[in-house]
């Protein structure tokens, strides 16, 4: 299974254009000030996500060779993500909207973390099957992030900020 390149484009545009259409939150909405803040903060990490899925990309599919998808599974992309989720952990909303949707992606990358390592443990027990039950994980965590995708961009016309999601 293949992690979307349209997900890592979606962040970087939310991103950009929070900047390009958002103002300073007036201080009588809190959930805006606070979504506002939680998209800066989550900006910083997805850039650490995006390394890992582009090295994973680059052992799945047409690209895959079981010692070296192994090999990058097991050095790079299990150890990275790992921080990526720890620093994603460490972003922390303040109003209940807001916390509701992060842990919607806090729940994606969890999930993709545990797929990332049943991999892993496949590989190591040299057991296919157990390799190829990972697209199911991947899969729940993928439809996660279309989940967050849709709440975030509910949250943000609700409160007025203007994001787009390609």
């Amino acid at each position: 299974m293949k992690i979307k390149r349209s997900e890592v484009l979606l962040l970087i545009s939310i991103i950009i254009f929070m900047f390009i259409g958002c103002k300073k939150a007036p201080a009588q909405d809190p959930v805006k000030n606070d979504l506002m803040n939680y998209i800066s903060s989550v900006s910083e990490v997805f850039v650490l996500e995006e390394n890992v899925l582009k090295e994973y990309r680059k052992v799945v599919g047409e690209n895959y060779k079981e010692e070296d998808t192994h090999i990058i599974i097991k050095k790079i992309v299990i150890p990275k993500y790992t921080e990526f989720v720890q620093t994603l952990d460490n972003i922390k909303p303040k109003t209940d909207e807001v916390k509701q949707l992060h842990e919607i992606y806090k729940k994606a990358a969890y999930i993709r973390l545990e797929a990332f390592r049943q991999m892993e443990e496949g590989f190591e027990k040299k057991e296919g099957t157990l390799v190829k039950e990972t697209d199911k994980k991947l899969d729940e965590a993928q439809n996660s992030i279309n989940k967050y995708r849709d709440q975030l961009t509910e949250l943000a016309e609700k409160h007025k900020i203007k994001i787009k999601i390609k």
